[in-house]
C-alpha cells in the first residue's frame, strides 16, 4: 500500500513507476474544499501590511482562540488545530501543489474559511533568481520553473474560478457552472447589491471589498425606493436571477445570480430604462409635507444599529461557544436595525424574527434598537424645526411613534412668531438626545 497526498497526475504516475507497481487498485479522493474560498488579491509595497492589518482588527476580530498565527511554509506539519479562519500568504507560493497545502490548513473543521493569496508579479523574479542559483541538477531546477510558472498563470488569471483552476491542476474535473453562479464563494443578496449601487459605507460591503467595484456609487443620486425598484427589474427582465437555498439554519433565503440577458448589457445591446418620480418644487404646493431626515443621515443611523446588534449577538455566542448564525438570522438582524420596532409585536413583524428568539434574546435587543429609535426621533425633530423656521405653511405629519405623538400634543400652543414654534422642538431634541445616550 502507497499513501500521498496532494499530487498531480503526473507525479502519480510517476510515483508507481518509482514504486514498480504497474496495475494497482486506485483510491482517489476529492481535492475540493467547498467550505474554502479562495481569494487573489493584488500586493503593492507596504500597503499590504496596512491591507493585512485591517483584515485582521475588521473581517478576521476574534474569531478563534489564537488570535493571529504567523509561520512559515511549513506551518501544516504537526499542527492539530481545526478551527483556523483564515490563511493568508504575503507571498507568492513556489508551487500550486504547496499552496493548496498551506492554504488547506484552514477550515479543518468544515465551517467556512478564507485564503487570501497577496500577489505581486516581482515576487516571480525573486523566487526565480533563487532556483536559477541551483546549478547542480539542472532536469530539478527546470521542475522548480515549471512549478512556478504554473502558480504565476494561477494568479495572473482572474477569469476562471479559483477554486476550478486549482482542482484542474491535480486533474480533477470540476462544474464550472458552478462557478458561473458563485466564482468565490460569496453569496449576495438583492439588498447587498442595492447597498453597493448606492454607495452605502457598511461593515459587511468593506470586508468583502465591494466598495472598490466600478458600481459602487454609482447610484448615491437614487432613494433607496427607486433603487431597489431599479434592481427588480434587472430580475424581472432577465439580466440578473434570484435563486432560493436552504442555509445551516433550514431557513429560505434568496440569492443572486447573473441572468441569462446578461451578456446583452455587458456587451452594450441592451439598455435598461426606469420612470422615476421627480421632485415637486415648494413654490409648486400651498402644502409643506413632513420630510424624513436625509438617506445618508438615515443610513449611518441603520449601519450603527446594524452592528450593535451584530456585536451583541457575537458576544452571546462566545458565552454559548457557538457560532453566532446560529443564534439569530443575520438577516433578521438587518431587518431589525431598518425598522427600529419598539415592542415585541413589532419585532415580531420582521422577517426571520422568531419567537423563540423574542423570547430569548427579545430584552437585549430592543435594548438596543430603542435608543436608535430614539435618535431617529431627534433627526425627525430637527427637520422639522427647520422647516417650521423657513416657512409659515402648516405640516402635514404622520407622527412616526407614540413618542412623537406626546411631543405633538405639546407643540399645540398659540402662534408666536418663528422663537415660539421652534422652542419645542429644541426641548423635544434635548429630551430625545438624553434617551439615546442611555
Amino acid at each position: 500500500m502507497a499513501l500521498t497526498a496532494t499530487a498531480t497526475p503526473r507525479v502519480r504516475t510517476d510515483i508507481l513507476h518509482q514504486l514498480g507497481m504497474p496495475r494497482p487498485l486506485w483510491f482517489l479522493q476529492s481535492f475540493n474544499r467547498p467550505n474554502l474560498r479562495y481569494e487573489v488579491r493584488p500586493k503593492s509595497g507596504r500597503s499590504v501590511l496596512k491591507t493585512i492589518v485591517e483584515l485582521l482588527k475588521g473581517q478576521f476580530a476574534r474569531q478563534s482562540g489564537i488570535r493571529v498565527v504567523c509561520a512559515t511554509i511549513a506551518f501544516g506539519m504537526g499542527i492539530d488545530k481545526p478551527d483556523v479562519r483564515f490563511v493568508m500568504h504575503h507571498s507568492l507560493p513556489k508551487s500550486v501543489e504547496g499552496y493548496y497545502q498551506e492554504s488547506g490548513r484552514a477550515g479543518r473543521d468544515g465551517r467556512p474559511a478564507v485564503c487570501i493569496l497577496f500577489y505581486n508579479y516581482g515576487d516571480m523574479h525573486r523566487i526565480r533568481r533563487m532556483v536559477e542559483q541551483d546549478v547542480s541538477n539542472p532536469a530539478a531546477r527546470q521542475t522548480h520553473l515549471t512549478n512556478l510558472w504554473h502558480v504565476v498563470n494561477f494568479c495572473e488569471n482572474r477569469t476562471d474560478c479559483r477554486r476550478a483552476q486549482v482542482l484542474h491542476y491535480f486533474g480533477e474535473n470540476f462544474d464550472r457552472e458552478f462557478c458561473r453562479r458563485n466564482p468565490h464563494g460569496t453569496n449576495v443578496t438583492l439588498n447587498h447589491i442595492v447597498d453597493i449601487f448606492r454607495g452605502a459605507a457598511i461593515k459587511k460591503i468593506i470586508e468583502m471589498g465591494h466598495n472598490k467595484l466600478p458600481l459602487y456609487g454609482k447610484g448615491k443620486g437614487y432613494s433607496r425606493m427607486d433603487a431597489e425598484r431599479l434592481a427588480r427589474k434587472l430580475v424581472l427582465d432577465g439580466f440578473l436571477k434570484e435563486v432560493s437555498t436552504i442555509n445551516h439554519l433550514d431557513m429560505a433565503i434568496s440569492h443572486v445570480r447573473v441572468g441569462n440577458r446578461a451578456p446583452e448589457l455587458v456587451q452594450g445591446n441592451a439598455k435598461i430604462s426606469l420612470a422615476v418620480e421627480k421632485e415637486s418644487k415648494a413654490s409648486e404646493s400651498s402644502v409643506a409635507v413632513q420630510e424624513l431626515p436625509a438617506d445618508a443621515e438615515m443610513d449611518k443611523l441603520t449601519e450603527s444599529c446594524h452592528n450593535e446588534l451584530v456585536e451583541m449577538v457575537k458576544s452571546l455566542a462566545r458565552e454559548k461557544n457557538t457560532f453566532y448564525g446560529n443564534l439569530i438570522h443575520m438577516e433578521a438582524l438587518r431587518g431589525l436595525a431598518k425598522a427600529l420596532p419598539t415592542t415585541t409585536e413589532a419585532m415580531l413583524q420582521v422577517p426571520h424574527v422568531t419567537r423563540a428568539v423574542v423570547d430569548k434574546y427579545g430584552a437585549q435587543l430592543l435594548d438596543i434598537i430603542e435608543r436608535h429609535a430614539a435618535e431617529k426621533i431627534v433627526l425627525e425633530a430637527e427637520r422639522e424645526a427647520q422647516g417650521s423656521s423657513s416657512s409659515s405653511n402648516e405640516l402635514v405629519q404622520q407622527p412616526p411613534s407614540a413618542f412623537m405623538e406626546r411631543a405633538a400634543a405639546r407643540r399645540k400652543r398659540p402662534a408666536g412668531g418663528g422663537a415660539g414654534q421652534a422652542a419645542p422642538a429644541k426641548r423635544m431634541k434635548k429630551f430625545f438626545r438624553r434617551k439615546a445616550r442611555k
